[in-house]
């Protein structure tokens, strides 16, 4: 089992991967020393856990989850020799003509993960992803269960940095990020090779220490384009496919704040309309709460990045000038950082002053 904990932005997070089996009991008592619990890859989750806390447990994955593990006890040349045989050349290709230069470090120190944050956070910006957490790093580093590994050209120039939890127990590597430069000119084909060897390199550098398991994080069943690319790169690494119960996220402290102010709308609700902002997760689970206690429907959902779909008319924030806070009140389901955003709205302030807003997450009525 891999497990740590670290505090950001306020909160005492949590992260448990690969159990054998978390019963109800061992999740409440986890969750009453922290904010939030992320449970990865568990083998069985009990099914009480879902029956008393439902939709409240915010899903990473619909269903199963899947991953591919590749068996890093075989040998060297076995371990190549099942890849798919472009993965294969690739590699082979880089190993004996691309002058890389790689580097696998266990434990890193904040010197090399803020180096690492800075590298990350300019691939995720590119691609539209949240930014590195360098606090879950670090405390995954100090619980001896993180490595960073790199990988430069020959001019010293980082091509590829990626990251992996490890799981000393049961001798398990997980990928856990990867990113990389350079995407859109001509060194695109040296980056692939660069990630390919990476992946490689790390595979024996990881057998020589024992670990038999190469997890490469995931594996996405679904009609995403974008997901199922991801997917088909790490299929060419061989390995095989694993079936674990939903990875989830139990935000404990906004659970509280969301179920404590549910059950005080009871008055709100004969008085004004409701009006949910933010659509999310936690939006749909106060959306289906307010409707089990009140048989109420909010009369307006709001999100500015969440497209409508066939259960959700969701609507852009300019539609708020069609509404008053005298007959009106706002729930706003994002967490305070949004929500400061939120709050500059002009179209959002008469909701403040008229004292006809919520941030249900963070704040209590």
């Amino acid at each position: 089992m891999i497990k740590y904990e670290y505090t950001a932005s306020g909160c005492h997070i949590r992260h448990l991967y690969f159990l054998n089996k978390i019963d109800k009991e061992m999740f409440e008592q986890e969750m009453k020393t922290c904010d939030e619990l992320t449970i990865f890859y568990a083998d069985e989750i009990d099914s009480r856990i879902f029956s008393k806390y439902g939709s409240s447990l915010i899903y990473f994955s619909k269903g199963a989850s899947y991953s591919i593990m590749v068996d890093i006890s075989k040998s060297e040349s076995d371990i190549i020799n099942g890849f798919h045989k472009n993965r294969k050349y690739e590699v082979r290709r880089a190993l004996e003509r691309d002058c890389f230069d790689t580097e696998i470090i266990l434990n890193p120190d904040i010197e090399k993960l803020e180096e690492a944050r800075i590298f990350y956070n300019i691939f995720a910006k590119e691609k539209g992803l949240p930014d590195f957490v360098i606090e879950r790093y670090d405390a995954a580093s100090k619980s001896g269960c993180f490595a960073l590994a790199s990988i430069r050209d020959e001019d010293g120039a980082l091509l590829v940095q990626n990251g992996y939890f490890l799981d000393n127990d049961k001798k398990i590597v997980t990928f856990t990020f990867g990113a990389s430069h350079f995407r859109e000119d001509n060194r695109s084909a040296l980056i692939g090779r660069a990630n390919g060897c990476l992946h490689y390199k790390c595979m024996i550098f990881f057998k020589k220490l024992g670990y038999i398991g190469y997890d490469l994080g995931g594996f996405y069943v679904g009609n995403d384009k974008e997901l199922t690319n991801i997917s088909d790169y790490k299929r060419r690494f061989g390995g095989e496919i694993k079936e674990y119960a939903p990875c989830f996220i139990f935000q404990k402290k906004d659970y509280e704040f969301v179920e404590y102010n549910i059950s005080k709308l009871k008055e709100i609700v004969k008085e004004k309309n409701i009006i949910v902002y933010g659509i999310g997760s936690w939006g749909k689970y106060i959306i289906s709460k307010i409707y089990e206690l009140y048989q109420v429907k909010p009369v307006c959902l709001i999100d500015n990045f969440v497209k409508p779909t066939d259960d959700y008319d969701i609507k852009k924030a300019d539609v708020l000038r069609n509404y008053t806070p005298n007959k009106h009140f706002l729930i706003v389901a994002t967490r305070k950082e949004q929500y400061k955003e939120i709050s500059e709205d002009e179209l959002v302030k008469p909701f403040i002053q008229a004292d006809s807003i919520l941030c249900i997450r963070e704040e209590k009525i």
